[in-house]
């Protein structure tokens, strides 16, 4: 599948890379990357590559909190539209205390995914949401496993 403009810009980008290209230039990359995938509506392949972003392999101990900040909010956000509200609620407790290390306020887009979240922790859409949700569910693992067939075989 082709996607558009800057999507295949970041594409390009990482795979000119390198064993030289250094592992912060590529965490940014997919970053943004992700990003992109989220605007045109593609998140599960956003989550996926929010998750490289964020595996040990390219989140190392003196990594750049702003791009870590960047990825965990990018990947509760995500979270939270697959109906994966704890996870999500974890990764944004991540986002909390590195916003404490850093000594920066939390952004008026992230106090409204935590109160995003928060809501559909305590249950407030009712059954409707939670059929909602478990749908959600299903179909993300559906996708999910779909995803990963493409890619082992």
């Amino acid at each position: 599948m082709s996607h558009p403009g800057p999507l295949q810009l970041y594409t390009k980008a990482l795979e000119a890379s390198t064993p030289f290209t250094s592992v912060e230039l590529k965490r940014t990359i997919l970053a943004n990357r992700a990003q992109a995938f989220i605007s045109y509506g593609d998140i599960h392949t956003s989550l996926s590559d929010i998750n490289i972003a964020l595996s040990p392999e390219y989140t190392l101990t003196d990594s750049p909190k702003g791009i870590t900040m960047k990825c965990r909010f990018r990947r509760g956000k995500l979270l939270h539209m697959f109906a994966r509200y704890e996870e999500a609620l974890s990764d944004f407790k991540v986002l909390e205390k590195l916003r404490l290390e850093t000594k920066t306020m939390v952004t008026a887009e992230e106090r409204r995914l935590k109160n995003d979240i928060d809501k559909a922790i305590r249950g407030v859409g009712g059954r409707d949401q939670q059929q909602k949700d478990e749908l959600v569910r299903a179909v993300d693992v559906r996708c999910f496993s779909i995803h990963f067939m493409r890619c082992t075989f």
